[in-house]
């Protein structure tokens, strides 16, 4: 019952409707009980108040849409609503409204797209597809996404676009999170294109074999080479935050904090020794200050 009412405010209105419950329907309990009694006169009668509210209570619960499987509503979560004014202009002309996204909320890749919307205020309604939920090997799937891979958005005109960084590039454009200008666009597509190469690269081994406990990947050697290419690839950026002293591009949070915020926030929570970075820690701290950091990277998901 309680997914009737949106996440930020569930347990205001659970609390608030379970009190009124209690204090109408069971403060005038005893006054409705002697009522029952004195109309009927037979001392079973009180027992219809309890057979009348739970018939009520059937009929409520029946009518109730069933959320299992579709995506929490709340701040920095997909919900249904008008795109913003930033959202129509025409950097993302050719998106649906709202936006439709497939992917489970829980997949990295579908967090760069979630932070980007967040950031940009864009709505959205996303599908989960993915393990535990629509699989990704059918050839309905494949023909949108011929990989197999989400995220996948859908356009105006019915077509699809994938790969995240290239939705996040799409959805960005022409806002602060992607500056016009050629250099400074590529400064920050430049560490993009990094996270997706030699970070990912680096990662791979020790997150299969440290958090999703694969024992494919477990072997002591490579483990442990594993672990210092992941280090030694975050070592480099926090000598770059160190050298802007405030975001991966610059003086300004761009897409490359969004796609390298989730990538540390995937390093920090992997068990496995981590090197003191105190530029990388000081810039964390940074990102942790917007909601849609909180949201959708530092959620307790690696």
């Amino acid at each position: 019952m309680s997914e009737i009412f949106p996440t930020k405010s569930r347990a205001t209105w659970m609390s608030v409707g379970y009190s009124l419950a209690v204090a109408i329907f069971g403060g005038f309990a005893p006054h409705i009980a002697t009522w029952l009694i004195g109309a009927a006169g037979s001392p079973l009668s009180p027992t219809c108040y309890p057979i009348i509210a739970a018939i009520a209570s059937t009929l409520v619960l029946y009518r109730l849409r069933e959320t299992a499987h579709t995506a929490l509503r709340g701040p920095g979560r997909c919900r249904r609503a008008d795109l913003s004014a930033a959202a129509t202009s025409g950097r993302v002309a050719g998106m649906t409204a709202p936006l439709r996204l497939l992917g489970k909320a829980s997949s990295i890749n579908v967090r760069k797209v979630l932070w980007t919307c967040a950031e940009l205020g864009i709505a959205c309604d996303r599908e989960d597809w993915g393990s535990g939920f629509r699989p990704l090997d059918t050839p309905a799937f494949q023909a949108i996404s011929p990989h197999g891979l989400v995220p996948v958005i859908q356009l105006a005109d019915g077509s699809f676009l994938r790969e995240s960084n290239t939705i996040c590039r799409y959805l960005a454009a022409g806002s602060a999170l992607l500056p016009e200008g050629p250099l400074a666009r590529a400064r920050v597509e430049q560490w993009m294109d990094w996270q997706a190469t030699e970070l990912n690269s680096a990662w791979r081994l020790p997150f299969l074999a440290l958090v999703r406990g694969d024992p494919a990947f477990a072997e002591p050697r490579a483990l442990e080479a594993g672990i210092a290419a992941w280090n030694r690839q975050m070592a480099l950026l926090d000598q770059q935050l160190a050298t802007t002293g405030a975001y991966v591009a610059g003086a300004s949070f761009t897409l490359a904090d969004i796609v390298l915020g989730l990538s540390a926030n995937r390093w920090r929570m992997t068990p496995m020794p981590h090197p003191a970075l105190p530029a990388l820690a000081a810039w964390e701290a940074r990102l942790a200050r917007r909601p849609g950091h909180r949201a959708h990277a530092a959620n307790g998901i690696p």
